[in-house]
C-alpha cells in the first residue's frame, strides 16, 4: 500500500554508519537512542527534541511466510546534553506532537494518543474498523487535527470531538493524507485518489480539484504554506515533471524548479516544511530506487543540500526556535543545518 511507503522503507533497512562532520552540518549517530531507525521528530516549547525510534522485537518469533518484521517502538528525549528514555512500552508510534499547552500527542496507524505526564491516554481508538491515521498536527486555537486513509478527518478540543465526513460536509473522499495550518489559522488538506485539497477557513469550506482549478490530477503527498499566504504542495507520482505546485490564492501553477546546474527538478515530493525565514525545504525522491534529495528554495533559487543514500531516507524535518533545519534519517541518526 502506497500510504505506508515511508513506514516499509524504514523495515526494509536497518543499518548504521559512521558520522560525517561538515561546516554548516552535523551528523549524529544516536548510539544513546534505542533502536536502529528514527521514526519522527518534534520540539517542545523548552526547544528539547523528542524521538521516536524502532528495532527488530527479536523477542517475537517470525513465522517464516511472514513478509515483514515486528517492530518495537521506543519514545526519548534529547536536552541537548543527554538522551532520556520517556517510553519503551513497544507499543507502535508513527508521528509525535506538541500543542500550545506543551502537552505531547502522538499517532499510532489506528490510535490518536496524549500523555498526561508520562501516562498515555487513548483519544482515539480505530482499531476495530478499516481506517488508519497518517496525520496529526495542532492548529493555533490548539485544537488537534488527525486523518487518514478511510478515516475522514477529526477534530479534538478540550470539549469535544468532532468527526468529519463525506456524509456531513464536502469532502468527496474519507481518505485524507496529509495537513497543514497556515499563519491565518487556515486548514489545507490534502485528500487521496487523486481528489486535491480541502481548505478549511473557519465554517468556510473549499475543494480545489484538477476539474475547477488548475491543481494537478495527482496525489498530493505534503502541503505547507509560507508567511505571505503561498499554498505549495508536493505531487508528480505520475508526472514527475510536476513535482511541486504553488498556489497564490487565485491560481495554482508549476513553478518548474531547476537545480544549481539549470536541470529540471523531477520526481515526487514527499515533504515540504517552511522555515521562519520563508525558506521552502522539500524532499523529493526520483529515479527506479526512490534515491531522496534535500532541496532548498530561499524565494530566487533552488540549491541542492544533500543527496541521500538510498539505504537511508529521510523521515522528518523539524525547524527549531533558532531557525535551524533538523533533519532525521532513518537508518544513520540526524543531522542539523544552520540557516
Amino acid at each position: 500500500m502506497i500510504f505506508r511507503y515511508l513506514s516499509l522503507i524504514a523495515i526494509a533497512s536497518l543499518t548504521l554508519a559512521g558520522c560525517e562532520i561538515k561546516k554548516n552540518e552535523e551528523q549524529v549517530i544516536f548510539h544513546e537512542l534505542p533502536g536502529g531507525t528514527i521514526q519522527d521528530m518534534a520540539i517542545d516549547s523548552n526547544g528539547d527534541i523528542w524521538f521516536i525510534t524502532s528495532k527488530i522485537d527479536e523477542t517475537i518469533e517470525v513465522e517464516p511466510w511472514r513478509c515483514s518484521l515486528p517492530m518495537k517502538f521506543s519514545l526519548s528525549k534529547y536536552d541537548h546534553q543527554n538522551y532520556t528514555l520517556i517510553d519503551e512500552s513497544g507499543d507502535a508510534l508513527m508521528q509525535i506532537i506538541f500543542d500550545h499547552q506543551n502537552r505531547l500527542w502522538a499517532r499510532a496507524y489506528y490510535m490518536i494518543y496524549r500523555f498526561d505526564g508520562l501516562e498515555r491516554n487513548v483519544i482515539l481508538d480505530n482499531t476495530e474498523g478499516e481506517a488508519g491515521f497518517e496525520f496529526i498536527t495542532v492548529d493555533q486555537d490548539n485544537n488537534i487535527w488527525a486523518g487518514g486513509h478511510n478515516a475522514g478527518l477529526f477534530r479534538i478540543s478540550d470539549n469535544d470531538i468532532t468527526h468529519y465526513t463525506t456524509e456531513n460536509t464536502i469532502m468527496p473522499t474519507n481518505s485524507v493524507i496529509a495537513i497543514h495550518v497556515d499563519q491565518q489559522n487556515i486548514l489545507w488538506v490534502a485528500m487521496w485518489n487523486n481528489e486535491g485539497i480541502l481548505k478549511i477557513d473557519g465554517n468556510e469550506w473549499t475543494v480545489y480539484n484538477s476539474d475547477n482549478s488548475g491543481i494537478t490530477s495527482q496525489n498530493i503527498w505534503a502541503v505547507t504554506a509560507t508567511s505571505s499566504g503561498d499554498v505549495w504542495i508536493g505531487t508528480g507520482w505520475d508526472n514527475t515533471s510536476e513535482c511541486l505546485m504553488r498556489f497564490d490564492g487565485e491560481k495554482w501553477t508549476n513553478p518548474d524548479p531547476k537545480n544549481e546546474s539549470g536541470e529540471r527538478i523531477r520526481g515526487t515530493a514527499r515533504k515540504l516544511v517552511t522555515d521562519k525565514s520563508d525558506n521552502i525545504w522539500t524532499v523529493i525522491d526520483s529515479g527506479p530506487d526512490y534515491q531522496q534529495k534535500l532541496y532548498k528554495f530561499d524565494g530566487l533559487a533552488w540549491k541542492t543540500i544533500k543527496t541521500m543514500p538510498v539505504n537511508n531516507p529521510i523521515s522528518d524535518i523539524e525547524v527549531d526556535a533558532n531557525n535551524r533545519i533538523w533533519v532525521s534519517t532513518y537508518n544513520e541518526g540526524y543531522f542539523i543545518l544552520e540557516n
